[in-house]
């Protein structure tokens, strides 16, 4: 964190832990008709109830946001993030224990309802829902993220490696290789990937620590389009302390690159990364 940054994010964590609970549960801003859902792990679990405060105090709110957490868990939850359980937040149990619990049992759970994903370090900006969902509103059948990167290929069709897949900073952009990043927020509209997005021997094998490409190919099988954000939205804020086991040191030192091309090799290369004519 920037010295520069450190007073607003301390007056951002003060504000959400000032927000009653009762308030945080009740319908005092539009409510957006989506499930927002996410996971964690032990060593975050003290620090989730920011994540979860900043999606229920903005200017929209979800009808549900969902906690998914590994079967072991049960019993471990702090107190802090237990007296959160309400009428607007839930906390669900499953067997297994990925990244992929942020969005797979939802899907399973809430099969015609669009889903929001969020990671479980993050505080969200008081619009992040809002936008997320005008967008969807406007171009329902589509996935709408607020930050993506372009995924880069050479003349015959090869990823370039993943530090160069750039940014996309045009607002609203579409187009077949923008690659959706999840830390920021996705809103997944319904059936909008490939039936076999729920094959668990497939993406374990193939992209164990890389679901949003995982997502990403999935819903280029289903023929469904992803775009950018119509217009910005406020930085999430790393919540301080969370970082102290993360994915995204390994995945950005090509660990993503290689993810990506075992998902080629296995399923075959999408249309857009064809190799240039001669």
């Amino acid at each position: 964190m920037k010295l520069r940054e450190i007073p607003s994010y301390h007056w951002r964590v003060i504000r959400l832990n000032l927000s009653r609970v009762k308030r945080l549960h009740s319908a005092t801003a539009p409510t957006a008709d989506v499930i927002v859902s996410f996971t964690s792990i032990e060593s975050r679990l003290h620090l989730c109830h920011l994540t979860v405060r900043s999606t229920l105090t903005g200017t929209m709110r979800p009808q549900r946001v969902v906690l998914w957490l590994n079967d072991k868990l049960r019993g471990k939850i702090p107190k802090r993030l237990l007296q959160l359980v309400g009428s607007r937040f839930e906390i669900r149990y499953v067997a297994n224990d990925e990244p992929y619990l942020k969005l797979l049992p939802s899907l399973h759970a809430f099969p015609q309802s669009a889903i929001v994903t969020c990671d479980d370090d993050m505080m969200y900006a008081p619009d992040w829902l809002e936008i997320l969902y005008a967008d969807h509103q406007r171009f329902p059948q589509d996935i709408i993220a607020h930050v993506c990167r372009r995924i880069e290929h050479d003349e015959s069709g090869a990823a370039r490696p993943y530090l160069l897949w750039k940014r996309e900073k045009t607002y609203s952009a579409s187009y077949q290789t923008l690659l959706p990043l999840g830390f920021a927020g996705i809103l997944y509209p319904a059936d909008c990937f490939n039936k076999e997005v729920h094959h668990a021997v497939a993406y374990r094998a193939l992209a164990p620590k890389a679901d949003d490409l995982w997502f990403k190919f999935m819903s280029l099988r289903n023929g469904t389009t992803s775009r950018k954000v119509s217009r910005a939205s406020g930085t999430p804020m790393m919540i301080s302390g969370s970082q102290t086991v993360a994915l995204s040191s390994t995945n950005c030192h090509d660990g993503n690159l290689l993810q990506w091309e075992a998902i080629v090799n296995h399923y075959g290369r999408p249309a857009f990364a064809s190799p240039l004519p001669q």
